[in-house]
C-alpha cells in the first residue's frame, strides 16, 4: 500500500520497517523520529492511513502505542517550544 499509494508518504516501506524497529523499548520516540523525517504530522497522518491495511492484530495494537506515543511526545515538543520562544519575547521586552 505504501509504495503503490498516491499519497506522499514521508517514508518509503523500509524506513517505516527500521523506524518500528528501531523504537522498541526507546523511551524518546521523537528523537528516532527526527532521525528519519522532520515531518512528524506527515508520518503520524502516514500510521493513521495504514491502519485500515494492517491485517494482524500484534501489529494493529503496536501501530495504535506508536501514534500516541508519537503525537504525545510531539504535542509535548511543540508546548515546550512555543513556551520557549515566549520566554526569550519576555526577556527581549524586560
Amino acid at each position: 500500500m505504501i509504495e503503490n499509494c498516491d499519497e506522499d508518504f514521508p517514508l518509503n516501506f523500509d524506513k517505516l520497517t527500521n523506524f518500528m524497529e528501531e523504537i522498541v523499548g526507546e523511551s524518546d520516540i521523537l528523537k528516532i523520529a527526527f532521525k528519519y523525517t522532520l515531518n512528524i504530522n506527515g508520518l503520524l497522518d502516514m500510521l493513521y492511513k495504514i491502519h485500515s491495511v494492517l491485517t494482524h492484530t500484534s501489529i494493529i495494537n503496536r501501530n495504535i502505542k506508536v501514534q500516541r506515543k508519537l503525537k504525545k511526545a510531539y504535542d509535548q515538543y511543540l508546548n515546550w517550544t512555543v513556551s520557549s520562544s515566549h520566554e526569550h519575547l519576555d526577556r527581549d521586552h524586560e
